[in-house]
């Protein structure tokens, strides 16, 4: 007798729950990070390259100390990466994965864009 857990069109389901679980713990943190709508637009206006918390503050019509938070926690979980010049703070998309996971929302939450290679994501002419 063939079990659910043995079916054919569970062994690849099985095989990917078991590849992912040394990984589950790094996954899901990242998930965390990604799982709010502040940080998350962040992440968005830095995948263009890095900007100034002045910069972030006019795109998202937010305030310093949001801005400044949002920062900070994804610079602590390694996202982002921070250079200072004179007085200016740069901040960057430093994370493969997190990139990766951006890209993947923008397919699944907005189908109309474009990646371009010689530019930002534009809707497309449909």
């Amino acid at each position: 007798m063939t079990t659910t857990a043995t079916r054919p069109d569970n062994k690849r389901t099985l095989r990917a729950a078991e590849a992912l679980a040394p990984h589950a713990f790094e996954a899901s943190s990242l998930l965390k990070v990604l799982g709010h709508e502040g940080r998350l637009t962040v992440l968005t206006h830095l995948r263009d390259g890095e900007k100034t918390v002045r910069q972030l503050q006019a795109l998202m019509a937010a305030t310093q100390p949001v801005v400044s938070s949002h920062l900070a926690r994804l610079r602590f979980e390694g996202i982002v990466s921070f250079r200072r010049v004179g007085k200016s703070s740069y901040y960057a998309l430093s994370d493969d994965k997190a990139r990766e996971v951006l890209e993947v929302l923008d397919r699944v939450f907005c189908p109309g864009l474009v990646d371009r290679a010689d530019g930002p994501l534009t809707p497309t002419d449909s």
